[in-house]
């Protein structure tokens, strides 16, 4: 019987040889691994590198929209060269603040900005600028940015095919408007020059008048001039430019001279605003004489008896006038001119605004309003006892002769281009009572908020 058992020399020699397989099987397989492992490590790293980009591109963004917020909370009127002729020169160079500073930490995308007019809108290929609405209110001004920055991937193109990735990041920054602050006014006049600075003489108090507010503020965007022997009572006076007085005029009241200026606070008052519109109406319809006319509209009120106004709203396309020795008397009335507003002679005006309950179209706290630039006067020996607010923001209000103009229920507030002043005139600015508008007599400054 043979023996064919293996000679130790063959059987080690075979054992070494299986050995270097297994070892060469597992060089492969861990090489294969590696592979994939490889490419996951390469992906990770794009994706962290991704990361921390993303986050100071969050920050170039977030500065952006704040610097293009910062320029359209201003009052700077000059734009860039490129901006000049366009339709919305502003927007165009609020967008182009943001974009500025964007720049700061992202490359300029090719070529030249592009702005588009009618979607206020600025971009080149990595940075985008545009005005939105508000998030917080939508009547407010937003400056939404979004940049982008290009980074070359590790070996993640071997997954998805490209040799670079785009990081990008949003933030949209909102404007909110200044509102006022400290004491209501009772006298209001907005000709101050809109860059703040101003030398228009916007209230001027003379001869023997006597200016009394009870618990208000004389208000002016402009200069302040009292003159002869005037005397001056109010809780605080406050003007965009110089407060100044000579002769024996006297005031009472602490002085902020230099103290800015407010912007008009009925402008964006819905219901005034829409009485005003009214006064495009054709109408052959008007008043003359006394008696008892019901609220509607009329081409002109001339009054030289005595009338009792119904309340609700009188619309008056042209001139109001009242005037020989008639006696007006109303309560919950509105009167909307649009030419010269005239009391006179020795008329007694004996009128009342609406409540918060009006009645017929008229508007609560308004008693007399124009919008007209012919302007308005209370002169003679007219004598008034009134309540409310009277508004004439592009126009001059005259107070003169013997009469005495006097605030029923501690309410007479007088919103005006300009004033002048030589009769006596009693102010109370407590109208809020009858439902009008509540403001102060120093503006705040507008706040730019981020948002999103």
């Amino acid at each position: 019987m043979q023996n064919h058992s293996r000679s130790p020399t063959t059987a080690s020699w075979l054992d070494r040889l299986r050995g270097k397989s297994r070892a060469g099987s597992v060089t492969v397989w861990v090489a294969l691994s590696l592979i994939p492992t490889l490419m996951l490590l390469a992906v990770a790293l794009d994706e962290g590198e991704g990361s921390l980009s993303k986050i100071e591109l969050q920050r170039t963004a977030d500065i952006a929209a704040i610097a293009g917020g910062l320029r359209a909370a201003s009052s700077a009127s000059g734009v860039p060269p490129s901006c000049a002729s366009m339709t919305h020169a502003l927007a165009c160079a609020q967008t182009n603040a943001a974009a500025d500073a964007a720049e700061v930490n992202v490359p300029a995308g090719a070529g030249t900005r592009s702005w588009t007019d009618s979607a206020e809108t600025l971009s080149d290929n990595l940075i985008q600028a545009a005005i939105v609405p508000g998030v917080q209110k939508a009547s407010d001004t937003a400056v939404k940015v979004s940049v982008s920055r290009p980074l070359p991937a590790i070996l993640g193109f071997a997954v998805d095919g490209g040799s670079s990735f785009l990081v990008k990041a949003t933030a949209t920054a909102e404007v909110v408007p200044g509102g006022t602050s400290g004491t209501q006014p009772c006298m209001t006049a907005l000709d101050g020059s809109g860059s703040g600075v101003t030398t228009n003489l916007d209230i001027s108090i003379s001869g023997n008048a006597n200016l009394t507010m009870n618990g208000c503020s004389l208000r002016s965007d402009g200069r302040i001039a009292l003159s002869g022997n005037v005397n001056l009572v109010a809780a605080g006076i406050y003007a965009g430019s110089t407060i100044s007085s000579s002769g024996n005029a006297n005031m009472t009241g602490t002085q902020y001279p230099d103290s800015g200026q407010i912007s008009d606070p009925y402008a964006s008052d819905t219901q005034l605003q829409n009485a005003f519109s009214k006064l495009t109406t054709q109408t052959t319809n008007s008043f003359s004489g006394g008696g008892s006319p019901s609220p509607g509209t009329y081409s002109t009120m001339n009054i030289t008896s005595n009338t009792t106004l119904a309340p609700g709203l009188y619309v008056v396309t042209g001139n109001f006038s009242v005037g020989a020795n008639s006696a007006v008397n109303g309560s919950g009335v509105t009167i909307i001119a649009g030419g010269s507003v005239s009391i006179s002679g020795n008329a007694n005006f004996n009128v009342t605004a609406p409540g918060t309950s009006a009645a017929g179209g008229a508007i609560p706290g308004v008693l007399l309003a124009d919008n007209g630039t012919s302007g308005g006067s209370i002169s003679g020996n007219a004598s008034s006892a009134v309540s409310g607010v009277i508004y004439f923001p592009n126009s001059t209000l005259t107070f003169s002769g013997n009469g005495a103009t006097n605030g029923q229920s501690n309410c007479l507030e007088v919103i005006a281009g300009s004033v002048s002043i030589s009769g006596n005139t009693n102010m109370g600015g407590n109208c809020s009572q009858l439902g009008a508008l509540s403001f102060g007599s120093v503006q705040t400054t507008p706040l730019v908020e981020l948002v999103q």
